[in-house]
């Protein structure tokens, strides 16, 4: 919600002086899904992973129990920042691990 008020008001600053009203409303309804749209492909697809990784897991060892949730959480938190330094892959890596144990426990 938050990133399609920002890309909207990028898109009124777009626009132009000659600029018709269907065109003036085509900028605005372009650019004001931008951010959803990269912030839910992103997700989607570290979701698509995580489950994955959770799912390998339980076959292979025929449990399922927190640290089944915990593990592709740190390992997904960690893929998820890669590119960047060390360090803040490994702070990513612990926080998705401690969010999906403490998903896993509430559940």
């Amino acid at each position: 919600m938050i990133g399609a008020r920002k890309d909207a008001i990028d898109g009124l600053k777009a626009l132009e002086v000659g600029d018709t009203m269907k065109l003036r409303a085509n900028r605005i309804l372009n650019a004001s899904g931008l951010s959803g749209r990269m912030i839910g492909n992103r997700a989607s697809i570290l979701w698509l992973l995580y489950a994955g990784m959770e799912s390998g897991m339980v076959v292979e060892w025929y449990v399922d129990d927190v640290f089944n949730s915990m593990a592709p959480g740190l390992g997904i938190g960690a893929l998820f920042k890669v590119a960047s330094v060390v360090w803040s892959a490994a702070l990513a890596g612990v926080a998705g691990g401690n969010a999906m144990g403490i998903a896993a426990a509430r559940k």
